[in-house]
């Protein structure tokens, strides 16, 4: 039809032309390039049809197993990174247990056992061993089930543990779990389930959505969703938040988010069941819902503290037998009322004491701490220098050095005294390119501004050095290509100042990638294709206005010829190539990883400025001249490139203005952080590992004495 579309409006230009005396050889030469386009267009959507159709199972159901196989796969390789990253690389596992919830209504699901742990116990105790986290779910009917526990209590690695292991023992029929953020459901956008998984499974894993949906409707998919707690505000009263005896916040029991989402989890159908899933919730939050408004026909269970004996025996293989444990382990266990068996009875605190005493110093020392809060400060004190000694060093960072930058990043966390009220909380989230603010906004907006203007006025510059070297500092009157370039250099120092600044406002652009994808799906490929038209229509356009200028002012003799090739032929190739590049580029995963995000949008950048920068550089080549298609070349490619990429530019300009507060390779050092056990990864985000090493330097900026 586009076809047939095509040649039938081409063929009656090309006779309205021929009629009125235009040369024919020209009208075939201009006619031929929306008909090339068209046939380009045409082979294109006819090779994705026939390649959709090659190496596809007839059966739905055994092209649905085949793509869970796969999926599985890529859900296997993420969480288990993601595990390694949570517990720091140790293999060593606090066996937390937990508990099933009494629950009020009479369809809840049926447990197998009234509590479990996080793996069996290989200590050939008497009686029936508890099952591990995979045996209880799978145990499970309907398989519904809800983790809930105090902050800190395990509940994210207890559902890891459980996707893990599901992951290990599954079978080609069972269904893959794939973990999702409750906080990025938007119930209105994505009213069911489904959507939200669908949506997951192609912007978050890049899967084709065809696809997504087959796993989906063949029941190939279990949600396994984190956050329940996270969906909705806490409680605040005058812009400062309420905390719980525990200094925690408190829920909010009208929580509308959380309830919505509640809703589509109860009207998530498998068959004539309930749908199965998972989902994990802080137990003040879940308990704050009214019992009607809470996920019906599901078991919860609650990760209790971990026991005095579990406690000690984490701490003996962490330690593997070192006498230097031994006054510290007899106590644990022969006083389980104490303050220290109290405090212990968490896993942040069993790993952090594990970590500290590692290699150097006297477990003991915590034996004379009476309150929980003197022994959080004494452990926190030691963990960076601990850290920093137990972690492979490359760069060699000290310990006061590492302190000093973490505490400088953390300042991002902390609430803004301008629009936050006293006691109000602390962020957790620390994102490479958002955080430019630390250094002061009107400083880094300045900055970007100038080094923006000094890296556009670069080609510029040699543009006018190559044109008229003997008279560089002289201002030529007459209207020719020297005073032109004069002009237009600067014109561009003033013009990408402005635009920098303009473009350097309080918040700055997400980063982007290109998605080669998008030409693998019908409506990717569609849209790909409509912004190649309008973006060569648009180009076209542009140079006849342009080549028209320049005939009114006498500089070219006005022919069909002349038009096609100054005006229309360059406008429209680089039309159409800025149009294919901002076409393709697309917001990143949210797999993505933090400095992912930053190369992604520097190589996005990159994609869309090159060509465009390369087709005009020679198609100026070929009217002007070497010299001022290189240098055009280059300041559209420089110029365009820094436009696109906002995110990474900014970045760049941060890293430039922290020096020397934070180190120059800043993504490196917190991916060290990370496995060192300071920091943490949350997709694309670096987080603190404890909470209170973050609030514990808010207070301590600075290293205490060696």
């Amino acid at each position: 039809m586009v076809g047939t579309a095509a040649v039938v409006g081409a063929t009656v230009w090309v006779a309205s032309h021929l009629k009125a005396g235009q040369s024919a050889t020209d009208v075939a030469t201009l006619i031929g390039v929306p008909i090339g386009l068209t046939g380009l267009v045409v082979a294109l959507i006819s090779l994705r049809a026939t390649l959709a159709t090659l190496g596809q199972p007839a059966d739905a159901a055994a092209a649905a197993r085949s793509a869970a196989t796969t999926l599985a796969g890529q859900i296997r390789a993420a969480e288990a990174e993601q595990w390694k990253r949570l517990v720091g690389g140790e293999v060593e596992r606090i066996n937390l247990h937990y508990s099933l919830h009494a629950n009020a209504d009479p369809a809840a699901a049926l447990a197998p056992t009234p509590a479990g742990r996080l793996y069996t116990k290989p200590d050939g105790a008497a009686g029936a061993p508890l099952p591990d986290i995979t045996a209880f779910y799978r145990g499970t009917r309907p398989a519904r089930l809800v983790v809930t526990g105090a902050p800190g209590a395990g509940k994210t690695v207890l559902a890891l543990e459980l996707i893990l292991g599901l992951l290990k023992s599954r079978a080609d029929t069972d269904p893959v779990p794939v973990r999702l953020s409750l906080a990025e459901w938007d119930t209105h956008a994505l009213p069911r389930l489904k959507d939200f998984v669908a949506d997951h499974l192609v912007h978050a894993l890049d899967w084709h959505p065809k696809r997504a949906r087959q796993l989906i409707d063949h029941g190939m998919v279990l949600p396994v969703l984190d956050g329940l707690d996270e969906m909705d505000t806490t409680l605040s009263h005058a812009g400062t938040a309420l905390l719980d005896a525990d200094g925690h916040p408190l829920p909010d029991p009208a929580a509308p988010r959380a309830r919505a989402a509640l809703d589509r989890l109860n009207a998530y159908q498998d068959a004539t069941d309930r749908g199965p899933l998972v989902v994990t919730c802080r137990s003040a939050h879940y308990d704050a819902l009214p019992e009607e408004d809470r996920l019906r026909t599901a078991a919860e269970i609650r990760v209790d503290a971990v026991g005095r004996e579990d406690a000690a025996a984490y701490l003996e293989r962490r330690s593997a037998g070192s006498a230097r444990w031994r006054p510290l382990l007899r106590h644990l266990r022969t006083d389980p009322a104490g303050t220290l068996a109290q405090s212990l009875s968490t896993p942040w605190r069993l790993s952090l004491t594990a970590v500290v005493y590692r290699r150097h110093g006297d477990p003991g020392e915590l034996l004379q701490h009476a309150t929980p809060a003197d022994l959080d400060d004494h452990l926190l004190a030691r963990l960076i220098p601990a850290a920093t000694d137990l972690a492979p060093n490359p760069r060699g960072y000290t310990a006061q050095r590492v302190h000093r930058w973490l505490a400088h990043l953390n300042k991002a966390t902390l609430p803004d005294p301008a629009t936050a009220g006293p006691g109000a909380a602390m962020g957790t989230d620390l994102v490479l390119h958002r955080l430019w603010p630390l250094e002061g906004r009107r400083d880094v907006r300045i900055m970007d501004g100038l080094m923006t203007m000094l890296v556009l006025m670069g080609p510029m510059l040699a543009l006018r050095i190559a044109l008229t070297p003997d008279t560089f500092w002289h201002l030529t009157m007459d209207i020719k290509i020297p005073h032109l370039a004069t002009r237009v250099l600067v014109f561009t120092a003033l013009a990408a100042f402005a635009v920098a600044w303009g473009r350097s406002g309080p918040a700055t652009e997400s980063p982007r990638r290109t998605s080669w994808k998008r030409l693998r799906t019908a409506e990717g490929l569609g849209q790909v294709l409509i912004g190649l038209l309008v973006g060569a229509a648009g180009g076209a356009f542009v140079g006849v206005l342009s080549v028209l200028a320049d005939a009114l002012n006498g500089d070219l003799e006005l022919s069909l010829r002349t038009t096609l090739l100054v005006g229309i032929v360059p406008g429209t190739v680089c039309g159409a190539l800025l149009a294919l590049g901002a076409e393709l580029s697309q917001s990143p995963s949210e797999m993505s990883g933090p400095r992912d995000l930053i190369r992604d949008d520097t190589r996005n950048a990159l994609a869309v400025a090159l060509p465009y920068g390369v087709g005009l550089g020679v198609l100026s080549t070929a009217f002007h001249g070497a010299a001022v298609g290189v240098c055009l070349g280059a300041a559209a490619l420089v110029g365009l490139a820094l436009a696109v990429g906002a995110a990474s530019r900014r970045y760049a300009v941060f890293l430039f203005c922290a020096a020397p507060r934070l180190p120059l390779r800043l993504g490196e050092f917190m991916d060290w952080a990370c496995e060192a056990g300071l920091l943490r990864l949350s997709g694309p985000a670096y987080q603190f590992r404890h909470r209170e090493l973050q609030a514990w330097l808010a207070r301590n900026p600075s290293p205490p004495p060696p």
